[in-house]
Formats: structure tokens, C-alpha cells, sequence
């Protein structure tokens, strides 16, 4: 007579693996940790910075400055094209540095009108970035 035949799995097999499935899936997971942690880090990076040009702003001339945009129209408007110049210059500085370069757009928009503005933040927009290229190169 043949023995019986039990429906227990073995001692053995309950030890398997995991599957490769859960293996990839258990990765993704955490890569996604990884990114979340990353972003959260450069959210409360972004806000620090934030926070602190206010605080700088508030606490020294540097809000009296930002404030007297009549002021620096005036000045820059004095300076005639020398002043389109100046800033056309700080501008590619700026974008050779790093800086975005859409405040330096909306600032010459602001202080030049849309013409001026457009001609001086674009020519120092493509001077930083042809700087950049041969700085890096």
C-alpha cells in the first residue's frame, strides 16, 4: 500500500526566497525614500534661503534698496545706454554664475520698459551662458 501523501510542505521550503518581484519592488521603495528625502531636503533648503533674504532684507538697507526702484530707474536712465550696458554685464555675470536667469529678465523688464529690458537681458543672458560654455570647456 502506498503512504500517504501529506499536504504540508516540507520544513525546507519555508525558508524560500523571495521572489524577484518583490525584490525589485522592495528596491523601488526604497529608491523612492531615497528621492523623497532628497526633494524634503532641497524644499527646506529652498525655504532657509528664503527665509533668510527676508530676514536680510528686513534687518539692513538691503529692503531700502530693493524698494527704490525709482531710484535706480532714475539712475540707470541718467547712465543712458552706459546704463543698458552695466546690466547687460551684471547680467551675464550673474548667469555665468549660476543665477536664474528669469528675475534678471523680470528686473530689466522693470527697469528698462519691455524693449530696452528684452535687447539688455537677452544680450547678457546669451554673453553669460557663451561664457559658461568656455569657462567649462
Amino acid at each position: 500500500m502506498p503512504a500517504p501523501v501529506s499536504s504540508d510542505p516540507p520544513e525546507d521550503s519555508q525558508a524560500s526566497p523571495p521572489l524577484a518581484g518583490e525584490e525589485v519592488s522592495a528596491g523601488i521603495e526604497a529608491e523612492t525614500e531615497k528621492t523623497l528625502r532628497r526633494e524634503n531636503r532641497r524644499v527646506l533648503l529652498l525655504v532657509c534661503v528664503v527665509a533668510a533674504f527676508m530676514l536680510l532684507a528686513h534687518f539692513t538697507p538691503l529692503g531700502a534698496w530693493i524698494t527704490e526702484v525709482r531710484e535706480w530707474k532714475e539712475m540707470l536712465r541718467a547712465m543712458g545706454l552706459k546704463g543698458e550696458g552695466v546690466f547687460a554685464v551684471a547680467c551675464a555675470a550673474g548667469v555665468m554664475l549660476g543665477l536664474p536667469r528669469l528675475p534678471l529678465c523680470a528686473a530689466a523688464g522693470l527697469l528698462f520698459g519691455f524693449g530696452e529690458g528684452l535687447l539688455a537681458s537677452l544680450s547678457g543672458a546669451v554673453t553669460g551662458s557663451y561664457g559658461a560654455f568656455l569657462l567649462a570647456r
